[in-house]
């Protein structure tokens, strides 16, 4: 897995539902079972960084209300916020509380996708 492929996957995703930032991180293990898990984490939470810094992804903060029927509002995390968010390890793991850190792409990383900005 390189990081080039990792930056796919991870827009690629984005573009098609918001997911949580340890969604990402299990979809690679899923889709890439060769690399190590510290590879994958490390190149995984490397792109969803590259993502962000390129202004492809926003970070959003999603209640966590499994099965309670309530639909879910993603409320926008500010983007001066972001490099803290992604720096605090506890966002990246399975929620257990309130709510959880999601990721989806922007309006420039729709066209991004589209537009095979991340093709070889």
């Amino acid at each position: 897995m390189t990081e080039k492929d990792a930056l796919r996957f991870v827009l690629r995703a984005a573009v098609e539902y918001p997911l949580g930032l340890f969604q990402v991180l299990w979809s690679l293990r899923s889709s890439f079972p060769e690399a190590s898990d510290y590879e994958r984490d490390l190149v995984g939470r490397a792109a969803v960084r590259d993502l962000l810094d390129r202004g492809w992804i926003a970070l959003y903060l999603e209640p966590w209300q499994p099965g309670s029927g309530v639909p879910d509002v993603q409320t926008a995390i500010p983007s001066a916020d972001w490099s803290d968010v992604v720096s605090v390890p506890e966002n990246w793991d399975a929620p257990r509380f309130n709510s959880y850190v999601t990721i989806a792409a922007t309006g420039e990383g729709k066209a991004a996708y589209h537009d095979g900005d991340l093709d070889d």
